[in-house]
This record gives C-alpha cells, structure tokens and sequence, in this order.
C-alpha cells in the first residue's frame, strides 16, 4: 500500500467523507481500498499474509464503488480482516474482481481508529477530471 493517503478528508456533521483519486478508474478503486484501511487503522502495522480474491457487482460505477467499499468494510467487521493490500484485476460499468491482501485483527498489534458502521449513497459522486478520477463518498459513522 503507498505511504500517503490518496485522498482527502470532508467534513460532514458526525459521519465520515472522503474525496479519493486516481489515475485510473483502478487505481481509484484502489485508493479507495487503502483510504477505508487507513481510517480504520495503521496500514504501518498491517503485514497483509493471507490472500483473497472478491468479485464485486453493481448497476453502475457508483453502485459499483458502494458495494466494493461494503464488502471491504464487511471483511473487517464480519471477518475481522483489514486490507493490507488491493489490486483490481478487472473492471468495468458493473463488475469487478480484486486480489486482497489481507491481516487478522490482532488487539496487540491494531489499534482501531475509528468504528464505520456503513458505506453510504448520500452524495457519493464518481467523476472524471483533468488528472484522473475522482470519488467523494461518506461513511456512516
């Protein structure tokens, strides 16, 4: 995962919102994958030994990036796995499939940052600008 986030913080009431970029519409997806590990936790302390691969489908690139960011949340809370690791193999308007590297929640190690309860529609944008790829999505907090 890089060392820096690629995105940036907005604020909104008691939730969580993000604005994430990339290059590509990938390498947003990506992004976005690091930026969700990287409210949760330390990605620093995140060794990423275990592997998994998801498929993820929706009825646009919206939806498409809702539900991605739903089941990254979903191995965390359900699983307790963060990402360590996200690299999209293939995508398009409604479907994607990911190869994760993956680290079990260890209290030792993690220290949680903050508790998401949910990945939300509410204003969430994907857009197309000069340099790239833009997304802003809020989290439920």
């Amino acid at each position: 995962m890089e060392t820096h986030p690629p995105y940036t913080p907005i604020d909104h009431t008691a939730d969580q919102g993000i604005v994430v970029f990339g290059q590509t519409q990938a390498k947003l997806f990506e992004n976005a994958a690091w930026a969700l590990t990287h409210l949760l936790t330390d990605p620093a302390r995140l060794f990423g030994k275990k592997r998994k691969e998801i498929e993820v489908t929706g009825e646009d690139m919206t939806d498409l990036f809702i539900n991605f960011l739903r089941e990254l949340l979903a191995l965390f809370t359900c699983e307790g796995m963060f990402v360590h690791s996200c690299r999209i193999m293939s995508l398009n308007e409604t479907r994607l499939t990911a190869k994760l590297g993956l680290d079990p929640y260890d209290s030792a190690r993690h220290k949680v940052r903050a508790e998401i309860k949910a990945v939300t529609y509410h204003g969430a944008t994907l857009t197309k600008t000069e340099k790239g790829h833009e997304a802003r999505v809020i989290f439920d907090r």
